[in-house]
């Protein structure tokens, strides 16, 4: 583990040991709660366990989180001073996760990793950092822009009742029959 890290918080203290979880340990801010936690260390603490079921991003809608969350803009890590990746940990709790791909560091801001091991969701930092979960949640979002406005030219009881009848299409065994006599086919 890295020594002498500063948080970048005002007065810039210096990070102190946590212990995470049994036997995952990490740097912290003594002020605003900021976690460093070197992913190698995340990696030989996660081989010795077994993790629970990986969440999805669209279970993670509607999740409480502290408003102050997610806020922040890009980070330098303290320990190499590059420009860190933020990557998004869903959609809603709505905060980022920083990391120095060089370093193989990850910080999280105050609250935010008790908002991940509230979801259970602390196991599986490696899966919420990859590609594949970065573009789920770009699409779960685009869908949910796409609904706002639909709702906004429609209407909330318009967008509800589509919805409804979307969802009772989905695995209807004449789905196909059904959708063609909804575009026009003659009863």
């Amino acid at each position: 583990m890295a020594t002498h890290l500063h948080c970048d918080c005002p007065g810039s203290p210096q990070l102190q040991p946590r212990e995470l979880l049994p036997g995952l340990f990490a740097q912290a801010c003594p002020d605003c709660g900021a976690l460093s936690l070197e992913l190698e260390d995340y990696r030989r603490w996660l081989a010795g366990r077994q993790a629970g079921p990986a969440p999805l991003p669209e279970e993670w809608i509607g999740a409480p989180v502290a408003e102050h969350l997610g806020t922040r803009q890009v980070r330098l890590c303290a320990a190499c001073g590059r420009p860190m990746g933020r990557y998004r940990a869903g959609t809603r709790p709505d905060f980022h996760l920083d990391r120095c791909a060089p370093c193989q560091r990850l910080v999280l801001d105050g609250g935010e990793w008790e908002a991940l091991a509230q979801l259970g969701a602390a196991e599986h930092l490696e899966l919420i950092l990859s590609e594949p979960w970065q573009r789920r949640l770009q699409t779960l979002e685009a869908s949910e822009r796409r609904r706002q406005a639909l709702r906004q030219r429609l209407g909330d009881a318009s967008v509800d009742e589509l919805l409804r009848i979307q969802a009772w299409l989905q695995d209807h065994p004449q789905r196909r029959e059904l959708l063609a006599l909804l575009n026009g086919d003659p009863i």
